[in-house]
């Protein structure tokens, strides 16, 4: 390349270099998910909205299910008594929001069958952070509801994360907060041709404890933070049930991380077992 060839390539890249300098990425870029509407606000800081839920009912109404709860700094004080799961809905699309209900519940994750809206709840804990798993149901489009059953007792939690349907059966998971640092999940499956309010139409697996991650995927000067699963997902896969559960290694030093687990049930016998770690996009 001759010299005069050299200077105009040199003279073109200081006047992009010039010109990309002047252009700040963060002022031109164009904010995403402008277009929304508040379905919930909450004004304290010392509470936190936890995992909220949405679902369609048969006639199109939209229910929000909007927990809040103590921060962690007042939440073993607080979280028996002063937690409250807010229900709202929008009849007209997401648009516009009216209050329906307020119940006692630390977290709840709300799904239809046959015309009823139903709720999985969790109470906030005394000792532990949670207790129990309770299903409750409205026919009214979350209103009223019937009083609270329990399902199985224990420390158990999650937020509105994927369910599935197979052979007759709803599948959702939870995470088993009585194995501490190896919290894992437990798969519970109801018989949608039974009475669903009835504790007998559910059954839950043993839990998975949580196996760790190898070292050699966080970075060691994050060796003393913790590691744990998180908010467990049931997926159907052509007929093949799976558990996707994110991961948080040592917090987030490694992410868009999820264990895959696989569900066996032969009508009796429910279970769940580790199968890898696989990418999850957004897993974090």
């Amino acid at each position: 390349m001759n010299t005069s060839h050299m200077t105009r390539l040199l003279a073109l890249l200081l006047s992009a270099t010039l010109v990309a300098g002047s252009c700040d990425p963060l002022r031109a870029a164009t904010p995403l998910a402008q277009d929304y509407t508040v379905v919930f606000h909450n004004p304290d800081p010392e509470y936190y909205v936890e995992g909220p839920g949405l679902v369609r009912l048969d006639d199109e109404v939209l229910v929000a299910v909007v927990p809040v709860v103590p921060r962690v700094e007042w939440s073993a004080e607080r979280r028996f008594e002063h937690s409250v799961t807010h229900l709202l809905n929008s009849k007209d699309g997401g648009k516009t929001w009216q209050p329906l209900a307020d119940l006692p519940y630390y977290s709840a994750a709300p799904w239809v069958h046959r015309g009823g809206l139903y709720l999985f709840a969790n109470k906030g804990g005394i000792k532990s952070r949670n207790d129990d798993l309770l299903l409750l149901r409205s026919g009214d489009g979350g209103r009223t509801w019937s009083e609270p059953v329990t399902l199985f007792a224990g420390h158990f939690w999650n937020c509105h994360t994927g369910m599935a349907v197979r052979d007759g059966h709803f599948y959702w998971a939870v995470d088993d907060l009585s194995l501490g640092a190896k919290r894992g999940p437990r798969v519970v499956a109801g018989d949608l041709s039974a009475d669903l309010m009835n504790p007998a139409a559910w059954r839950m697996s043993e839990p998975v404890p949580f196996p760790g991650v190898p070292d050699a995927m966080t970075n060691p000067k994050l060796a003393e933070l913790p590691s744990q699963y998180l908010e467990p997902n049931v997926i159907n896969v052509r007929g093949q049930l799976r558990v996707l559960a994110t991961v948080k290694a040592r917090r987030r030093s490694t992410v868009g991380l999820c264990a895959v687990l696989g569900v066996s049930d032969d009508g009796k016998q429910l279970g769940l077992s580790f199968t890898q770690y696989h990418p999850m996009p957004g897993g974090s």
